[in-house]
């Protein structure tokens, strides 16, 4: 599922004559593919604002806009009810104990 986290102070990456952490801020974003997008190739774009221009608030609204190429891989082997971590693994020349600490 995809999730978007709080928006949180950031480390200013204008210069501005007047320190204050509201002129910076952070959102993070993620993202866990569902099993079914296997192969999927997808662009995601981000639109950003400030309410009324950089550090001054001079009037103008500032945008950015940032693209991300999401790639998900496919899925080498699905595990069925009646497999054996044990089988899966001698199949990749690993222990069922280092296959079940990647899953």
């Amino acid at each position: 599922g995809m999730e978007l986290h709080e928006q949180a102070p950031s480390p200013a990456p204008v210069q501005c004559t007047e320190a204050n952490p509201l002129h910076s801020v952070r959102r993070e974003f993620t993202w866990r593919a569902p099993s079914t997008y296997g192969g999927n190739v997808s662009s995601v774009c981000f639109s950003v604002a400030d309410s009324c221009g950089r550090c001054s608030c001079a009037g103008r609204q500032d945008i950015t806009v940032h693209c991300v190429t999401f790639r998900v891989q496919r899925c080498k082997y699905s595990v069925g009810v009646e497999h054996q971590l044990s089988e899966v693994g001698a199949l990749y020349g690993v222990g069922w104990l280092q296959l079940w600490k990647m899953n």
